[in-house]
């Protein structure tokens, strides 16, 4: 096995999905982008990030360890965005810090898991 067989060049050039018809990986990757983005509930992006998932894991037979391990960068991103969010939403609080009136609102929450799913 070579270094070079587990790069993300490597993975993009080698996988099952490589000769799919580009126009229309294009055309999916443009309607999942925009469902995304107009969707007010974090339902249908959790739904997009399962389908995507199960297309890079099954059908073009990625390694899940690489995948999980590429996609570690924007879930810890995510984490610490929602994080942020929850508690510097906007609303009634549910639970109060105490300090310089932060604390966790629903707003707050229902916003953290919006953005959380969407990236």
């Amino acid at each position: 096995m070579s270094i070079f067989e587990d790069t993300l060049d490597h993975h993009t050039m080698h996988n099952e999905l490589t000769n799919t018809n580009i126009y229309s990986k294009v055309i999916f990757a443009i309607i999942a982008i925009l469902l995304n983005l107009v969707s007010g509930s974090p339902i249908i992006p959790f739904l997009i990030f399962l389908l995507c998932s199960f297309l890079i894991i099954f059908k073009a037979k990625i390694p899940v360890t690489f995948y999980a391990s590429f996609m570690a960068i924007p879930i810890g991103f995510a984490v610490l965005s929602g994080v942020f969010l929850a508690f510097l939403g906007t609303g009634p609080h549910i639970w109060d810090l105490g300090l310089f009136g932060i604390g966790l609102t629903k707003g707050g929450i229902n916003q953290a898991l919006l953005v959380f799913f969407r990236v």
